[in-house]
């Protein structure tokens, strides 16, 4: 039949799962946010619907005294409708609409559907991470400018920490 090698973990036949290279993150980060949003509008003031992190404190519910510290994350950017927006602009992660933590791709604000943003899936390592500039900030998807009426979905997961102030 099929020769493997128990050593190298391959499988003994081929109908068997195939080992699969996976991205696993560094293994000090204690929180895992799934992304899935979907938002409209003009990107720069936006602060509802492209939240991808909202501190959640301690048991006793003080968010306000924690700052998320991002380590890193996979994410896609996809447009799900025609963008009625003009000009060039970059999506990025920023620290509550202020502040550009990372870039995600630069697109055209009149992108139609099925535009890829991120050019597939979009991979970042911050290493000892990136902490929010104040107590209770929003890690938010964020552009300088407005898409009217069209629709951005973001799909993916950012890992990191939230720490005390």
């Amino acid at each position: 039949m099929y020769e493997g090698s128990p050593r190298q973990g391959t499988p003994i036949d081929a109908r068997l799962p195939q080992p699969v290279t996976i991205s696993w993150p560094e293994r000090t980060s204690s929180i895992f946010k799934r992304v899935n949003l979907e938002f409209t509008g003009n990107l720069a003031t936006l602060a509802s619907g492209n939240i991808v992190w909202q501190v959640q404190g301690d048991a006793a519910g003080t968010a306000t005294q924690y700052r998320w510290k991002l380590r890193g994350g996979m994410l896609a950017a996809v447009v799900t409708q025609d963008c009625l927006g003009s000009g060039t602009d970059v999506l990025f992660l920023s620290d509550n609409a202020a502040t550009c933590v990372v870039p995600l791709g630069i697109f055209d604000r009149g992108a139609p559907n099925g535009s890829e943003i991120t050019d597939g899936v979009f991979k970042f390592d911050l290493g000892e991470g990136m902490l929010s500039q104040a107590s209770g900030n929003k890690l938010l998807v964020s552009a300088n400018g407005d898409i009217g009426s069209g629709k951005i979905r973001v799909t993916g997961v950012v890992w990191g920490e939230e720490v005390p102030k």
